[in-house]
């Protein structure tokens, strides 16, 4: 059926286009009816498929509209109804006083409607559960639930409500639309305006990135968390911004990267996106995902040369961190420490009371997945590692701990109370905290590749301008606790092996070898990033030029049009390399004549660009800018939507379905 059925021309068929208000269309059952016949349907009427309950479904058979709008049985019902219409319309119909109690039922019921909706908006954006053990209102014993709850409470100063309420509790068979298929009807309603809101955005801009990990929930069912990247360029607003939007949890049954490709292809296709307009891909560096001959980034890149794909720099950062602290034993020995002393302290609330009354924070847990948590336990436990140190001297000491508390805390004391611990403290908090800043600057949805580069390439160079410093600063500081704790800290030499111009019996002090072992750490350290970070550093010098807004506007032009050339060759269905430099110096005349503006993000230069009004003002470098702009950095917002997950499905609430956490 085409939208050319809804309309009729008069004349020859060539007159003016009439619309056939009586015709409509139930997507349901794929139908056509005649609004009008159904209505007012007459036993001597014409027989038609229009007036059927299966509906008319031939549509070659056009013919039979003309003969269906023609036949006197339909004109005599298209006059009543518009007849109805205009006596409704003047209030002049016999069954006025009918009409007005219908109007002032459904007023009413809106009303009704509107407060329930807002209730159950309420409780879902508080990630707080609707039902309760017993649902009945009759009973005001037990937890009836939040949302029952809640209409009670607004019933007190409302008196629909309150009256709604009450007729609802005396007639329990009666439609209160307070039982569980409402809510969550209302929940998938409202979620799925907001999800095509988004869609419409996505679709709009045209160009996205995909952001996809998993995890299993406390159902222990593998979900997929889906995230796309665009920029929403809003030209009433002349604001461009970019967006990361969460599309929803998929669940996953097969963790390999067919299956994973083919669930992440039919995502994209139920929620209508074409995915030859992807530009981009970021995943963890699970080989599943990130692997380079069979995984899911090399199966899409086949089917989509132009969808790039960037390792997620937080995971790569992290891995670089947690692979430099196990490189030597001394490293391992002293994480070790620094995860025993969160154990001994959480694991008795007694403990954990002396630990706050001698320090103003409490100690943090070390993580191998969480970015930022090894570099909080280092830095709580080196902030205070004297007041630590004498709280587990007294605790050893103090006959009203267990012998086994006593125990723990001497060893503990012991452990801290050494020259490797006492050194390294300091050398892990200076090295973490760098590493911190940066882990925590690449999870900002609106960090672009060019950015993250300039962030890890600045990291390596710190790294390797102070790296001398971290090792001397901590060496001293080290030295000057061995001497406040009595520490001997030359009294173990280390053996290493000989060098063929060296005698077997020489030996290095342990000043020497705690030397080797920070600067071995740090060598590891900036390997493990060279590695880690090669894709990205190459995207970043082929393409980068386009992001580097005050080189683009203000630097020499000699490699311009070359770099433009090289970015068209590549993304030659979305822009022109000629147009694009030509575009890129009418821009910088345009910014040169006005010395107040600084433009030093890609997003201001976009929001620069729109001000003109209109898609036709720079279209190459806008686009340009746009599908560079969907490459992430990180999938950070994949683990954000995890937290929601863990909040949503609690484990009394494990077993809801995926229609509801979406």
């Amino acid at each position: 059926m085409t939208q050319s059925w809804f309309y009729k021309r008069l004349g020859n068929g060539l007159g003016t286009k009439i619309l056939r208000t009586w015709l409509v269309y139930s997507p349901t059952k794929g139908a056509a009816y005649c609004f009008c016949c159904l209505l007012f349907a007459r036993a001597d009427g014409h027989n038609s498929a229009l007036t059927s309950s299966q509906g008319f479904t031939k549509w070659k058979n056009i013919e039979r509209m003309d003969a269906h709008e023609n036949a006197p049985s339909h004109r005599a019902c298209f006059a009543d109804w518009k007849e109805l219409e205009r006596n409704l319309r003047t209030n002049s119909a016999i069954d006025i006083e009918v009409q007005s109690v219908y109007a002032t039922e459904k007023q009413k019921w809106r009303y009704v409607l509107s407060r329930i909706s807002h209730c159950i908006k309420f409780l879902a954006t508080q990630n707080l559960p609707l039902r309760g053990h017993r649902e009945n209102q009759c009973e005001d014993v037990g937890n009836i639930g939040n949302f029952l709850g809640l209409m009670k409470l607004v019933a007190n100063f409302d008196p629909i409500i309150k009256d709604h309420m009450t007729r609802s509790r005396g007639n329990p068979g009666s439609t209160s639309y307070l039982g569980s298929r409402t809510q969550n009807e209302l929940i998938h309603l409202m979620a799925g305006q907001v999800k095509e809101k988004l869609l419409r955005k996505i679709r709009k801009a045209k160009y996205y990135g995909i952001l996809v990990d998993s995890t299993p929930d406390l159902a222990h069912r593998e979900q997929l968390s889906f995230v796309l990247r665009y920029v929403d360029v809003d030209y009433e607003q002349k604001k461009a911004q970019v967006r990361e939007s969460f599309l929803g949890f998929v669940q996953v049954h097969e963790k390999n990267a067919e299956a994973l490709v083919a669930t992440i292809l039919e995502k994209l296709e139920d929620d209508k996106l074409d995915f030859g307009n992807c530009r981009s891909q970021c995943y963890d560096n699970a080989a599943v995902m990130a692997g380079h001959r069979s995984g899911v980034n090399q199966r899409l890149l086949e089917k989509n040369g132009l969808a790039l794909f960037v390792n997620c720099d937080n995971h790569s950062l992290n891995l670089a961190g947690l692979h430099s602290a196990r490189s030597e034993p001394a490293m391992i020995s002293f994480f070790a420490t620094i995860e025993a002393l969160y154990a001994f302290f959480s694991r008795s609330t007694l403990r954990w009371e002396k630990l706050k009354k001698t320090i103003p924070v409490g100690l943090k847990r070390e993580s191998e997945t969480r970015w930022s948590s090894r570099s909080d336990a280092v830095k709580v436990v080196s902030t205070h590692v004297r007041e630590i140190i004498d709280l587990l001297d007294k605790m050893s000491d103090d006959s009203c701990d267990s012998v086994e508390t006593r125990s723990e805390a001497r060893q503990l004391f012991t452990r801290m109370v050494s020259y490797e611990f006492l050194t390294l403290h300091g050398f892990w908090n200076n090295l973490l905290s760098r590493v911190d800043r940066v882990q925590k600057r690449l999870q900002d949805p609106s960090m672009n590749f060019h950015e993250a580069a300039n962030d890890l390439s600045s990291l390596k160079n710190t790294f390797s301008r102070e790296g001398c410093d971290f090792v001397d600063a901590a060496i001293t500081d080290g030295q000057c606790l061995c001497d406040e704790y009595d520490v001997a800290f030359e009294k173990r030499n280390r053996r290493r092996r000989s060098m063929p111009d060296e005698h077997r019996n020489s030996e290095i002090s342990a000043i020497q070898e705690m030397r080797r072992v920070m600067y071995s750490t740090i060598d590891r350290l900036q390997r493990e990033m060279r590695e880690r970070f090669e894709r990205l550093t190459n995207l970043d010098n082929t393409f980068g030029f386009l992001l580097d807004t005050q080189r683009l506007l203000q630097g020499q032009l000699n490699e311009l049009r070359s770099d433009c050339l090289s970015f068209a060759n590549m993304y030659s269905d979305d822009v022109d390399g000629n147009d694009l430099y030509r575009e890129i110096c009418d821009c910088r005349m345009l910014v040169s004549v006005r010395e107040e503006l600084r433009l030093r993000k890609p997003e201001e230069l976009l929001n620069f660009i729109i001000e003109y009004g209109d898609e036709s003002v720079f279209p190459n470098l806008r686009v340009a800018i746009q599908i560079l702009l969907t490459i992430a950095v990180s999938i950070a917002s994949c683990e954000r939507s995890f937290s929601k997950l863990k909040l949503i499905l609690s484990y009394l609430r494990a077993s809801m379905g995926r229609r509801q956490t979406d």
